[in-house]
């Protein structure tokens, strides 16, 4: 406890974060209430796709969620951190937000019949490579840390980030496809359909190979069309193209 309040000290202490140490004192105050409101924000899209409502907007929620993390680390210089901190730390972080936002925006994404996932794991990997260099410009808390941490925090950091990432990419390249027509179509005929059960349940059609498919495959389709589909009916597969250009699938009766 002395040695937060050592270093809380030196914040207080710092021109950077205010000409008074009134101000910097508010600075202080305003950077802890709104990591608290942004870890509130990442749990809430966490829970929104635990139970998979408010989907569209869900979507919406997280790239904003995504534009505040990488704002506010600039505006408050460095006072809120992306990376997990221990009790000794006076500085504020959001990665209890992420890594909750993250775990279960992530499942949602597996909601989504993806063709290919390569162009998914590319825009990924590149949008969190440019998330974590500017946050970490921007608050640098690796300066100075030890080779371990910087180890962790990174690994912590680029593993939440990721995650959160693609399950927001994949759910709105699939929520937010504009495209007016389908890339291709397809019939095929469902051998068997079954339910996963438990809490995530996933209603699924077994069906005959149908485009590149060399072999029997599942298609994850709504609870209407699992109602009225029985083994040995015949099901369209539409191929979209996405928002983003990954190309996915949904089956119709």
């Amino acid at each position: 406890m002395e040695e937060v309040d050592k270093e809380k000290e030196k914040l207080l202490q710092n021109s950077k974060y205010g000409s008074t140490e009134e101000i910097r004192k508010k600075t202080l105050e305003q950077a802890s209430l709104t990591s608290h409101v942004l870890n509130l924000l990442g749990c809430i899209i966490g829970v929104l796709s635990y139970f998979d409502v408010f989907v569209d907007w869900l979507v919406l929620l997280a790239w904003f969620y995504l534009a505040a993390i990488v704002i506010y680390s600039f505006w408050y210089k460095g006072l809120i951190v992306i990376g997990p901190t221990n009790k000794e730390s006076p500085y504020e972080s959001h990665f209890l937000g992420l890594f909750i936002g993250a775990m279960w925006l992530m499942f949602l994404s597996f909601d989504f019949n993806i063709i290919d996932y390569s162009y998914a794991l590319y825009l990924t990997l590149i949008f969190s490579a440019i998330i974590m260099i500017l946050v970490f410009f921007a608050t640098k808390e690796l300066k100075g840390e030890s080779a371990i941490y910087k180890i962790v925090n990174v690994f912590s950091v680029s593993l939440s980030l990721g995650c959160f990432v693609f399950g927001l990419i994949i759910s709105y390249n699939c929520i937010y496809d504009s495209s007016e027509k389908a890339v291709a179509y397809y019939e095929t005929v469902v051998v068997n359909k079954y339910n996963t059960g438990g809490k995530d349940s996933q209603d699924i059609l077994s069906v005959n190979p149908w485009g590149d498919e060399k072999e029997e495959n599942d298609v994850l389709v709504d609870k209407e069309t699992f109602d009225k589909v029985n083994a040995g009916d015949t099901v369209g597969i539409y191929v979209e193209n996405g928002a983003f250009g990954i190309h996915w699938y949904h089956a119709v009766h």
